[in-house]
């Protein structure tokens, strides 16, 4: 099992028992034989068998087993050189993680060894610019000189400082101008968005009327036409002596001064007066009658039936 475990994975045929050698593909792969039974066959079991077949199948047989024996023979060698290579690789990988291992710490101490000569260096620098430094005399005079260069940086510093904070002073009211200009601006735009609104609504009231009093303007106008119409054409009907009295009468600004109260009055003051002489002058109540009718219907002024036909 094992030489057809390393070949990757063999079947292979012992008596009636088939094997199925596979090797795990996780972990440390080892190998595994699943075995299964072969039935026994159905037909051609009692056939007779020609003895010089028989003995070349024995004969074929015999090699395969001697064959098998020097096959497992040589497994158990292959097995066992393996297994002291594998002893071989573990004691060898144990020896590299040891070198490994002192690998790391040869180069730990390296670069510590290399830290300290760097900061020996540094300290070796200091010593020497001690050493090699100026008298406490000179060096106090130099001191003093980078003081008073100092200071004087420092008095201009701060003049530039307080001429910067006036700037910013004068720059920060401009902007705080703007800012009111700008509210004020906002606030007379809302203002004129509310006038303009407001005109926007009157106007669209003043058409709204507009139109109205135009409709009936026209209905009037229409109006005074028609009844100026009928009038003319009551007016043609009349006799010659009636349309002589009307142009008297409108000559004479009658017509245009008295109002449909007036005319009523006048016309009941003439049905009493015919009242009165109703039984002796039938010609009167006739025109009083006929004069009735051409009048009443028209009871606006002529003047204002005349100013809108125009």
């Amino acid at each position: 099992m094992e030489m057809a475990a390393r070949a990757g994975g063999l079947n292979y045929i012992i008596g009636r028992v088939k094997n199925d050698v596979t090797r795990s593909k996780y972990g440390k792969r080892l190998p595994q034989n699943r075995t299964s039974e072969i039935k026994q066959a159905r037909s051609l079991v009692h056939t007779a068998v020609d003895p010089q077949v028989r003995n070349d199948l024995r004969a074929k047989l015999a090699d395969a087993e001697e064959n098998y024996r020097l096959v497992q023979e040589e497994e158990e060698k292959l097995s066992k050189e393996d297994n002291h290579i594998q002893i071989e690789g573990r004691a060898f990988k144990a020896r590299n993680d040891d070198l490994e291992k002192r690998k790391r710490a040869v180069l730990d101490a390296r670069k510590k060894i290399e830290a300290a000569q760097l900061r020996l260096q540094n300290e070796k620098k200091k010593l020497d610019k001690l050493l090699n430094a100026k008298p406490v005399d000179v060096e106090r005079n130099n001191l003093k000189s980078e003081l008073l260069k100092l200071a004087g940086q420092r008095v201009t510093n701060v003049q530039q400082y307080v001429r910067l904070m006036h700037e910013s002073i004068k720059e920060q009211e401009k902007a705080t101008l703007a800012g009111l200009e700008y509210l004020q601006v906002q606030a007379n735009k809302e203002a004129l968005e509310a006038t303009c609104k407001e005109q926007k609504e009157a106007i669209e009231v003043a058409q709204a009327n507009f139109v109205e009093i135009s409709q009936k303007w026209k209905k009037i106008k229409e109006d005074s036409r028609e009844k100026l119409r009928i009038s003319k054409e009551k007016l043609d009907a009349c006799d010659d002596e009636i349309r002589q009295k009307f142009q008297q009468l409108e000559e004479a600004g009658e017509i245009a001064a008295k109002s449909r109260e007036e005319w009523e009055a006048e016309l009941a003051q003439g049905q009493e007066e015919l009242n009165m002489n109703m039984a002796t002058n039938a010609n009167v109540v006739e025109q009083y009658n006929k004069r009735k009718a051409e009048v009443r219907p028209h009871v606006l002024p002529w003047s204002s039936v005349l100013l809108t036909c125009g």
